[in-house]
C-alpha cells in the first residue's frame, strides 16, 4: 500500500510542472478571450446593426495591419448570402 501511495505521488509530480503549463495557457486564453469580447463589443457600438462574428473577427485580427482585403470578401459574401444588406456592408466598409 506505502508503495503504491510513492507511485502515485511520484507520478503526480511528474505531471506538475505540466499541470502548472495548462493553467498558464488557460489563464492566456481567458485573458485572450475577454480582450476579443471587448474589441467586438466596440466594434459593435459603431453600427445600429448586427455584425456577424466573422466579421468581427476579421477587422480585430487585422487591425494592426490594415489589409482590409480579406474583410471585404467577406462582407461582399455576407451580402450575397443575405446575412447582411448591401447598404450597411457599404457602411462597415466606408469605417474599415
Amino acid at each position: 500500500m506505502l508503495k503504491e501511495k510513492q507511485k502515485i505521488k511520484l507520478s503526480f509530480s511528474n505531471y506538475s510542472d505540466e499541470i502548472y503549463e495548462i493553467k498558464n495557457k488557460t489563464i492566456r486564453l481567458q485573458k485572450q478571450i475577454k480582450l476579443w469580447k471587448e474589441k467586438a463589443e466596440l466594434i459593435q457600438s459603431q453600427f445600429d446593426f448586427t455584425l456577424p462574428n466573422y466579421i468581427i473577427d476579421e477587422i480585430i485580427s487585422k487591425e494592426h495591419s490594415k489589409n482590409y482585403s480579406n474583410l471585404h470578401t467577406l462582407i461582399n459574401a455576407t451580402v450575397i448570402n443575405n446575412k447582411l444588406t448591401k447598404e450597411n456592408g457599404n457602411i462597415i466598409k466606408k469605417i474599415y
